[in-house]
């Protein structure tokens, strides 16, 4: 059915945006469905190319909107965009969560960034990166820090590794996040100078004993 829609419908598919959108969730309704029933976390392993398109894709897909017009005016006049309709959000989150492949994984994070002014419906970029990224930290054993000196709307990750966790190392099973429930209160408080931080309340379920044991639930704040 996807080459009848892409060859025929859509004959313009590699320049065409709603077509790559397409392709876009097509890749990560594939993935989903290839691991609804799997217990295991590692089942999402078997898919790294897929993630990889995925944010090759929403990259492309960026870029453009980079290039037009819209967009110049929006970064000479920065405001929140919001969208009714889901779009790039929801696929680059799960990629951030879900493929364990470091490289791959901090690609799709930086693009959350990049997008952080960026709400497509109940799917703010800003808190889906925040949440993301303390994903990667637990899963990794790592810090993933704001590049010192980078523009806030391009943000570079820098990644403080232990050598256990490099970036062709994929977690163990009891290290991985299988779900994360974010708090729909928005909670704020002054911090040092007057600033304002914006938090939620997260919880992380994980199986740190083995998939036959009980869940862990790992309650944190994250500054959204």
């Amino acid at each position: 059915m996807w080459k009848v829609l892409r060859g025929t419908l859509i004959p313009n598919v590699s320049s065409n945006t709603s077509s790559k959108i397409l392709q876009i969730y097509r890749l990560v309704g594939t993935i989903w469905t290839d691991t609804a029933l799997c217990a295991s976390e590692t089942s999402f392993d078997y898919h790294i190319s897929s993630f990889t398109s995925i944010v090759n894709l929403t990259s492309s897909l960026i870029s453009s909107e980079s290039g037009s017009d819209d967009h110049r005016s929006q970064q000479q006049h920065p405001t929140s965009t919001f969208s009714f309709e889901m779009g790039i959000i929801p696929p680059l989150y799960f990629t951030a969560i879900k493929c364990r492949n470091l490289s791959t994984r901090m690609a799709a994070l930086t693009l959350l960034h990049t997008s952080s002014a960026r709400r497509e419906n109940l799917w703010d970029a800003m808190v889906m990166a925040r949440v993301a990224r303390r994903i990667i930290e637990i899963e990794h054993g790592i810090e993933a820090v704001n590049a010192a000196g980078k523009n806030r709307q391009h943000i570079a990750m820098d990644i403080l590794a232990d050598e256990e966790y490099g970036h062709d190392a994929l977690p163990p099973e009891s290290r991985r996040v299988y779900d994360a429930n974010i708090d729909n209160n928005l909670f704020q408080e002054k911090g040092a100078g007057e600033v304002v931080k914006r938090k939620k309340w997260v919880n992380f379920f994980m199986k740190p004993d083995g998939l036959d044991a009980d869940w862990v639930v790992k309650t944190e704040w994250v500054v959204v």
